[in-house]
C-alpha cells in the first residue's frame, strides 16, 4: 500500500490486521506441532532448499500468512482485490519453488484461511472492528 499507509494514519486498520495476524499465528502454530510433519528437504536428500527452516512444515505460515491478509485487504479495498490475491498466490508458490513446502502444505494454509474468515464474519466484535476500518478507507 505503499510509505503512506501506516499504523498512525490508519489505526482501525492497524488494530484490524494486528488481530488477524495474532489469530493466524497462533492457528498456524497449533497445526505445525499437532501434526509435525517433516519439510521435503528432510525427508529427499536430493533435493536442495533454497533456505531451511526450523519449524514443521504443515502448514504452510507464509501461505496462511499471505492468504488472511490478501482477504482482510480485499475487505477494505475490493478494488485492489485481485492483485492482492494474485501476490498471495506468488507468495504460495514460491514456498514450493524453493523446496520448503509441500503443495498439500499450501492448500491447507487456504482451506484454513477460509475457514478462519468464515469464523471472523460470524464474529460481532471482528464484524465492528472491520467497519471501523472501512471507515477508514472512505474518508
Amino acid at each position: 500500500m505503499g510509505a503512506a499507509c501506516t499504523a498512525e494514519k490508519y489505526p482501525k486498520t492497524a488494530l484490524l490486521l494486528k488481530g488477524v495476524m495474532r489469530d493466524m499465528r497462533v492457528m498456524e502454530f497449533t497445526i505445525k506441532y499437532h501434526v509435525i510433519r517433516p519439510r521435503p528437504y528432510h525427508l529427499e536428500a536430493e533435493l536442495k532448499p533454497l533456505t531451511r527452516i526450523g519449524s514443521p512444515s504443515f502448514a504452510s505460515g507464509h501461505t496462511l500468512w499471505a492468504f488472511i491478509q490478501a482477504y482482510t485487504w480485499s475487505e477494505l479495498l475490493p478494488q485492489h482485490r485481485a492483485e492482492f490475491l494474485k501476490l498471495a498466490e506468488e507468495i504460495r508458490r514460491s514456498r514450493e519453488i524453493m523446496g520448503i513446502h509441500y503443495p498439500s502444505d499450501n492448500e491447507v494454509a487456504r482451506q484454513v484461511t477460509h475457514r478462519m474468515l468464515t469464523y471472523y464474519f460470524q464474529n460481532p466484535a471482528f464484524q465492528r472492528d472491520l467497519e471501523a476500518a472501512k471507515a477508514e478507507w472512505t474518508k
